[in-house]
């Protein structure tokens, strides 16, 4: 699995790369390069997550303790091991503090009400959003460290 995600981050890094360089000369409008980055790291987040996911199958708080926790929409699926939502705006919220500094305080309550949500509505439990915090954290991290 290492080897896997190697070559995962490797063509993540090349892609990125031949994209935000412009092809022929042709130079790309500004901030372009960060929405291919987001967009990059997302994919490969989403693919790693759907993969843990239906691996492990943690069943849902609102489907364990259906008599203790009502939930008014149900979710798509089954499992909620790591939170998805969660992931995804811890690693938003470190990607765009990193190129734009000064959005980081309105991004950080966002991130926590998003987690916090999630468990309140009863589709996570704790554990499943500090999860897809670390998750999150990871990826954001490694899309940094390779493509800056």
């Amino acid at each position: 699995m290492a080897s896997g995600l190697a070559v995962v981050a490797y063509r993540h890094a090349a892609a990125a790369e031949l994209i935000t360089s412009g092809v022929d000369g042709v130079t790309l409008p500004p901030g372009i390069d960060y929405l291919i980055q987001y967009s990059l790291t997302a994919l490969v987040a989403i693919a790693v997550y759907r993969l843990i996911k239906t691996r492990l199958c943690r069943e849902r708080p609102f489907i364990t303790f259906h008599r203790r926790i009502a939930c008014g929409e149900p979710a798509r699926d089954r499992y909620s091991f790591p939170s998805g939502h969660t992931m995804h705006a811890v690693m938003f919220c470190i990607l765009v503090a990193n190129h734009t500094f000064w959005l980081f305080p309105l991004l950080i309550p966002l991130a926590v009400l998003i987690a916090l949500s999630r468990v309140g509505l009863g589709l996570h439990y704790i554990s499943d959003v500090l999860a897809g915090a670390a998750l999150g954290v990871g990826f954001a991290y490694l899309s940094l460290r390779l493509v800056g």
